[in-house]
């Protein structure tokens, strides 16, 4: 219970208990003199030594109490509070050890922790400071050096929170300026992109549990419609975040189309007629042209017939090599094409 007082007061106490129990004691010794003589006229005189060695016995105390909270006590409290305000604060005046002069050396003790606390919190300021400085050197060493890379490069987090991107990324995911969406830290990538194909890549990366594995998935933005060639790779920290490397190809695939219109049609020009000159060299007479002549002709015929089909198989070897994506799951192409058409 006497925990909840100060400690100055809890001494006071203690003396006043000292002083009652020093009285009470005094009283009873006089009453069991007076008790052993059967003298009543010495009642007066025990009464009288009573008083005076009560009062003695309270000065005393009293006195001894003042010293002690005058240089024990009151120098514990100021010392204590000296230390607690160096606990919390950035104190640099230092203790003045002559408030605890009677206390030995638990006034250079104190100085000598709150030093040593003050150049502990320095040395962390200093340390702090020198990591903030180098995290921030690195963090505009990797801004400059990402800022040339022409594909965008995006960091998120496990969540899927934008930890970090440069230019390009911004501009293909529309967080640039002039964009129509706000860019940020901490927002959520599927602000940006269409959410389904990246979750599953995430999902087949963090299940494969190998820090070498990538995934290549194709996805869409949420505005302007662009098609994002992507790669996906786990960062190795153990906590599934990703890096994710960006490239526009919806004009390469626009470019694509277009080039395969022309080689279409200029395949189908060039197939009739071809077809059509062997079928008059077939049903033509045998006197309609001379030997030679009708020999020559079906030869540069048969050649054109020959340089159409070569032109066509190449057309078609070419489709299916342009059409192969190297690492790319199928679930991926249609989880974009989801994504595209919704």
């Amino acid at each position: 219970m006497l925990t909840r007082f100060s400690l100055r007061l809890r001494i006071f106490l203690i003396f006043a208990g000292l002083a009652i129990a020093v009285i009470l004691a005094t009283a009873l010794g006089l009453w069991l003199g007076y008790s052993r003589l059967d003298d009543p006229d010495a009642s007066q005189g025990f009464v009288q030594a009573a008083v005076l060695a009560g009062f003695a016995a309270l000065g005393l105390v009293a006195s001894v109490w003042y010293l002690f909270d005058l240089n024990v006590a009151k120098p514990i409290e100021t010392l204590s509070g000296a230390l607690r305000a160096r606990a919390h604060s950035d104190v640099s005046v230092r203790i003045d050890a002559a408030i605890a002069r009677y206390l030995g050396d638990l006034a250079p003790a104190a100085e000598a922790a709150a030093q040593s606390l003050s150049e502990t919190r320095n040395a962390l300021a200093e340390a702090v400071a020198r990591e903030t400085l180098r995290l921030g050197t690195e963090k505009a060493r990797l801004e400059a050096l990402l800022s040339d890379v022409p594909v965008g490069v995006i960091l998120c987090s496990a969540d899927h929170a934008l930890v970090f991107y440069n230019s390009p990324a911004a501009d293909l995911i529309g967080a640039g300026r002039g964009a129509g969406l706000a860019p940020g830290l901490d927002r959520k990538l599927f602000d940006y992109l269409h959410a389904a194909p990246l979750c599953h890549a995430h999902d087949r990366l963090v299940a494969t549990a190998d820090p070498d594995a990538l995934s290549d998935l194709l996805c869409t933005t949420v505005a302007g419609a662009r098609v994002l060639a992507a790669r996906m790779r786990l960062l190795g920290d153990g906590a599934a975040g990703y890096v994710l490397t960006l490239r526009d190809i919806t004009g390469d695939m626009a470019t694509d189309a277009r080039r395969e219109a022309m080689l279409a049609d200029a395949l189908d020009s060039l197939r009739r007629p071809a077809a059509t000159l062997a079928t008059l060299v077939e049903v033509l007479p045998d006197d309609a042209l001379p030997a030679p002549m009708r020999a020559a002709f079906k030869a540069e015929v048969a050649r054109l017939s020959q340089a159409v089909t070569r032109f066509a198989t190449a057309r078609e070897e070419g489709q299916a090599e342009a059409t192969a994506l190297p690492q790319t799951r199928a679930s991926d192409l249609a989880e974009g094409l989801v994504a595209q058409l919704g």
